[in-house]
């Protein structure tokens, strides 16, 4: 969903002020009274989320002809998030919407922002997939459908292991068991496969989509749970080279990572912890870093921020963050000793009873 996102942005900021229509120039301004990333408005107050987002409605509402307004209720989908104007804005772009030509970087961008499924998100995407008469449109909605129907799998596999988690007395949060039964979870996968494949077969999108397609249905194919991880052979920080089989036989932990991923640098006192905790026991914890310059792994690992060990991958569209389909971080897979993908996480919940659980699966006591 990366080079989605940067689409959208380039396309957002490829007018020159010469050339902006007055309701362009007004959108611009209307932008810069509300420079903050997306986190800062889900994580503030409600009352400001909807103060904010009423703004935006209104905007919206007063230039319903002008492409524009469908920018309007994207940025309220995206910038609100899990909240009943992301919905409300949601609703009104597959409503009102949905046969705009202009959407399809709106789409990408709004999900891009849902690492879980909203069901808000994945209604307006079936909608426009339905209805628009536009290729690119119908495509990037297909592709962003696949991506929200993976994701929601993914959530329930997670969501139905923290519960039993937490039945057995592991310290995580109550998490209710999901209604999805395991037929379900086989026909949303498989649903993201066929949507897939519907975009890599069809010689009226672009080349772009159907590369991002076939990246996503290889990850589906090759690295859902319960495959078989794949190899990963390079260099770390010293240039040394090592794989990821190196590890067979532990409960391994692989996070795809960036210096400029703010959750993934403040996870690190907690991976830390974890390598301490588990000691003398099957357990490894490596990372792919995506970083062009190794400059800033090498200060962390000499300061002591990283204690374990790394590869480098020369960028986010290095080689093995391109096998493994990583476009956003951090992305946690966490493997057991006969090298089969048993957990996916986007952050560190339920990372540490997953760890725990698999090492006593093994036999090991993993008691503090």
């Amino acid at each position: 969903m990366l080079t989605l996102m940067l689409t959208y942005l380039i396309v957002g900021s490829a007018d020159q002020p010469a050339n902006q229509t007055p309701t362009k120039a007004a959108f611009e301004m209307l932008l810069s009274e509300f420079p903050e990333r997306p986190v800062e408005y889900t994580n503030g107050p409600e009352d400001r989320r909807r103060a904010v987002a009423a703004r935006f409605f209104a905007f919206a509402r007063d230039h319903r002809d002008a492409p524009e307004a469908v920018e309007a209720l994207g940025w309220v989908a995206s910038h609100c998030l899990f909240s009943e104007s992301a919905g409300e804005a949601m609703a009104r772009i597959a409503k009102e919407y949905a046969r705009s030509p202009g959407l399809a970087p709106v789409l990408a961008h709004v999900d891009s922002m849902y690492g879980d499924p909203f069901a808000p998100n994945e209604a307006m995407l079936r909608i426009v997939w339905k209805d628009s008469p536009y290729p690119v449109v119908r495509g990037t909605a297909a592709l962003c459908l696949a991506h929200e129907l993976s994701a929601k799998r993914q959530k329930a596999e997670r969501d139905a292991d923290l519960h039993e988690q937490f039945m057995k007395g592991a310290h995580v949060s109550f998490v209710a068991k999901p209604s999805a039964t395991a037929a379900d979870l086989d026909r949303w996968l498989d649903e993201a496969a066929t949507l897939c494949e519907s975009v890599i077969g069809d010689s009226t999108y672009s080349a772009r989509l159907r590369a991002e397609a076939e990246a996503l249905l290889q990850e589906i194919r090759t690295l859902a749970v319960g495959q078989s991880a794949p190899e990963i052979e390079g260099r770390d920080h010293q240039g040394k080279p090592f794989k990821l089989s190196d590890y067979r036989g532990k409960v391994v932990v692989l996070m795809f990572s960036s210096s400029t991923c703010a959750p993934c640098r403040a996870m690190y006192p907690l991976l830390r912890d974890m390598i301490g905790r588990h000691k003398g026991r099957p357990f490894a914890l490596v990372s792919v870093y995506a970083d062009p310059d190794i400059e800033y792994l090498r200060k962390a690992v000499e300061s002591g921020q990283i204690t374990w060990r790394s590869w480098c991958d020369g960028g986010a569209d290095g080689p093995i963050s391109k096998r493994w389909n990583v476009s956003s971080y951090p992305k946690i897979y966490i493997i057991d000793g006969s090298g089969v993908i048993q957990h996916k996480l986007a952050l560190d919940a339920g990372l540490e009873a997953s760890v725990d659980g698999l090492l006593e699966k093994a036999g090991h006591d993993t008691r503090r």
